[in-house]
């Protein structure tokens, strides 16, 4: 089962973005794409999963983000919805080191589910 997160930002997440934060941490990650073409998955030399992205979708009602995800801080609207990701394996860390730059690339708000 992977570990869920959400990114809430002022643009959709997009190919460019995530390969630039894939290049800081690991340059020899591929990408492909999955469920015809609703989400990005990059992996490495041995076919894992090491993030994949769904493609964002425009919220305009902050009230929807209450509703959806109460654990996220408020955040202006209208805002890109991402859902992200990444596998619990002991090796799922460059995952997340993807994911935060990511958020940093884009502005974002990252809610990320915890381990509880």
């Amino acid at each position: 089962m992977p570990r869920d997160a959400v990114l809430l930002s002022p643009t959709g997440v997009n190919l460019e973005a995530v390969l630039r934060a894939a290049a800081l941490v690991d340059e020899q990650l591929q990408v492909r794409s999955l469920y015809d073409g609703a989400a990005l998955q990059l992996f490495g030399a041995d076919g894992q999963a090491v993030i994949t992205v769904q493609h964002s979708t425009l919220i305009a009602n902050a009230h929807e983000i209450e509703r959806l995800l109460p654990s996220a801080p408020a955040v202006p609207t209208p805002l890109w919805w991402s859902e992200v990701y990444i596998p619990w394996r002991s090796d799922g860390q460059p995952g997340l080191d993807i994911l935060y730059r990511l958020a940093v690339h884009l502005g974002a708000t990252l809610v990320l589910e915890d381990a509880s």
